[in-house]
C-alpha cells in the first residue's frame, strides 16, 4: 500500500461526493506527492483546478482513519480538509449549486468553551457583521410574531432578539464592533451574523445570470467563510437557533 492511501482515497471520496449538490460534474484527475504537500488536480467540466494539502494534515488523517474515525479529532481534521475544498474552489466559481452556509452550521469539530478574546474586524467585514445582526433582529420579529399568532411561547426568541439588539446599539455608538474580552455567547451571535449574511448572498445568487454577478457574488462568500474559519470564530460552535434557517430556507 502506497502511503497516506487512505487518507487520499478519503480526500478523493469528499470531493467526489460534491456532485449530489453540483449543477456541474467534479473529477478528481490526479494526485501526486510535491515536497511537504499533496497536489490534487481536479476538473469540473472545462475549468481546472487544484488543490493543495500540507502533507502533516494528510498524515495526520491517516493515522485518524486507523485510529480514531468518528472522534472530535477526527472531525476536526475533516473539517480542515472539507473547508479547503469548499474555499479554494468556491472562489473560483467552481461548486456552483453547493451551500457553504450549510456546511458551516453542519459543521463537526472540537468547539472551544471558555473563550475570552479580544477582536478588531476590517471595515469590510463590520459591514457583513452589521448587516447580519439587523437581518438576525428581522427574522427573530417574524419568529415573534408567528409564535403570537399561534398562542405558543416565544420567551427563547425574545431574549435572542435582545441580545442581537444590544450588539445592534453597540455598533450604532461606536461605529464598530470592536472590544476587548469578548466572551463566547457574543461570538457566537456575530458568526450566526456572518452566515445570515451568507444564507442572503446565496438566495440571490440562485436567480442571479450574469457570469461577471456570479463571480463575484462568490467571491463575496468564500471571503466571509475565511474569515468564519479563522480566529475568533473557528472554534465556535453555533447556537441552537442557527438551525431555524435551515428550516426557513
Amino acid at each position: 500500500m502506497s502511503e497516506n492511501e487512505n487518507a487520499l482515497n478519503h480526500i478523493k471520496k469528499l470531493i467526489e461526493d460534491l456532485n449530489s449538490n453540483l449543477r456541474l460534474t467534479i473529477c478528481v484527475d490526479d494526485i501526486h506527492y510535491s515536497p511537504f504537500s499533496y497536489v490534487v488536480k481536479v476538473s469540473i467540466d472545462d475549468k481546472k483546478h487544484k488543490l493543495e494539502f500540507d502533507k502533516s494534515i494528510i498524515d495526520d488523517l491517516e493515522v485518524a482513519l486507523e485510529k480514531y474515525k468518528s472522534s472530535k479529532y477526527f472531525n476536526t481534521l475533516e473539517s480542515n480538509i472539507k473547508f479547503t475544498i469548499y474555499i479554494e474552489l468556491g472562489k473560483e466559481g467552481l461548486l456552483e449549486g453547493l451551500d457553504v452556509s450549510r456546511e458551516l452550521i453542519n459543521d463537526k469539530r472540537d468547539w472551544i468553551k471558555d473563550y475570552r478574546v479580544d477582536i478588531k474586524f476590517m471595515p469590510e467585514m463590520t459591514k457583513v457583521l452589521y448587516e447580519g445582526l439587523k437581518g438576525l433582529h428581522e427574522f427573530f420579529d417574524s419568529q415573534i410574531e408567528k409564535h403570537k399568532s399561534l398562542g405558543i411561547s416565544y420567551s427563547d426568541i425574545e431574549e435572542n432578539k435582545q441580545w442581537v439588539q444590544s450588539l445592534i446599539d453597540y455598533y450604532d455608538e461606536n461605529a464598530h464592533l470592536n472590544s476587548t474580552g469578548v466572551g463566547v455567547k457574543n461570538l457566537q451571535f456575530l458568526k450566526s451574523a456572518a452566515i445570515k449574511k451568507i444564507i442572503d448572498l446565496e438566495k440571490i445568487r440562485k436567480f442571479e445570470k450574469v457570469p461577471t454577478t456570479l463571480k463575484a457574488l462568490n467571491q463575496k462568500i468564500s471571503k466571509i467563510a475565511i474569515e468564519l474559519r479563522k480566529d475568533p470564530f473557528l472554534e465556535v460552535e453555533l447556537p441552537a437557533f442557527i438551525h431555524d434557517f435551515i428550516a426557513e430556507s
